[in-house]
């Protein structure tokens, strides 16, 4: 399989979750960040790396241009296709860069956020998601997973200045996650819909609460961070 035929998966779709889906305890932190941080530092061009289907674009207010870049057209609805450790783009294009949830499928990760450093105007900001806990997925090209400290290393070391680096549920948050996947994986062939929806919302009633009487971080599903080219 080549690049070109990269498919869509569950990294574009739509970030609205209800509590029976099987990604609730993880979309509606990354959601949650995303419109938060986005808030605050999202402005003016944006480049989307791995765009998708653009599912952030709502909850970014302040942006004036929106430039998606994804792999394939089938991918997404990107404005260009190219490799994210190959961005076609000139030095300082962007004062905004957005990354979700890709930086787990690109084969050069350092590469990839050395090149969104290198599009970013002094002083913007690169807003980038990625998981510490998740199952395989988009199979093969799944290639990563990252700690706090792996992402800041990478990040440092492309020459930008850290912001913040937020775990997006603790423990329980990722236990509960973790079931949810193996069900739907697992069950989905043998049980009725209906079923599953009831399975999901119970573990995400009961490991979302417990997320927040139990706090541990140590444990997380995913990571947002935001960093400024200086």
């Amino acid at each position: 399989m080549t690049n070109q035929q990269r498919q869509r998966g569950s990294r574009h779709a739509s970030p609205r979750r209800n509590p029976w889906h099987s990604d609730y305890l993880h979309q509606r932190e990354l959601l949650r960040g995303i419109a938060r941080v986005g808030g605050v530092y999202a402005r003016g061009r944006l480049l989307d790396v791995g765009c998708g289907q653009r599912p952030y674009a709502a909850w970014l207010p302040a942006i004036e241009q929106y430039v998606g870049i994804d792999i394939t057209p089938q991918s997404g609805t990107p404005n260009i296709c190219g490799l994210a450790f190959a961005l076609p783009f000139g030095d300082h294009s962007f004062d905004t860069v957005l990354c979700t949830q890709t930086l787990e499928h690109v084969e050069e990760p350092q590469l990839a956020i050395a090149e969104m450093a290198r599009v970013l105007r002094p002083g913007g900001f690169l807003i980038l998601s990625a998981p510490q806990t998740w199952r395989l997925h988009e199979q093969p090209y799944d290639f990563y997973r990252y700690t706090r400290y792996g992402l800041r290393y990478m990040l440092e070391q492309s020459g930008l200045e850290m912001i913040e680096i937020t775990p997006q549920g603790g423990m329980w948050a990722t236990v509960g996650q973790i079931i949810n996947n193996a069900i739907q994986q697992r069950l989905r062939r043998y049980m009725p819909i209906y079923g599953m929806y009831m399975l999901y919302l119970i573990n995400n009633l009961v490991f979302g609460a417990l997320d927040r009487v139990w706090v541990d971080y140590d444990e997380t599903v995913n990571y947002l961070a935001v960093a400024r080219q200086p």
